[in-house]
């Protein structure tokens, strides 16, 4: 854009300073995760065996063998499990925008010398 001005009769155009924008935009993001898992496992077990043969002779010379067995198991088991997670995330997102003032033109905010001769 520019402005027009008379001066002795001419036309002299003056480009008008327009004022700057600024314009400024920030974005952040940040996120983190835990987790756990704890498990426990315990087992027992105890047993007997026991066998008893029996030896029998029949009296044509034959034998005949009788055999016994037992046996005894006792198990036992504990587990447990326990799992805990947690997590967090977070953003933000800021923007300005703005017109700056024009600034003065510097030929006109300084005081003119004139030449005195």
């Amino acid at each position: 854009m520019s402005q027009v001005t008379k001066s002795r009769g001419q036309q002299v155009a003056k480009p008008t300073q327009q004022a700057p924008s600024i314009e400024q935009s920030e974005q952040t993001a940040s996120a983190n995760a835990k987790a756990g898992v704890n498990l426990n496992l315990f087992a027992a077990v105890s047993g007997i065996f026991g066998s008893k043969t029996q030896k029998e002779t029949n009296p044509d010379g034959s034998s005949t063998e009788n055999t016994q067995s037992a046996g005894r198991v006792k198990g036992a088991g504990v587990g447990n499990m326990s799992a805990v997670g947690e997590a967090n995330a977070q953003t933000t997102d800021r923007r300005l925008r703005a017109n700056a003032p024009p600034q003065a033109d510097k030929a006109q905010s300084q005081p003119a010398i004139e030449d005195s001769k």
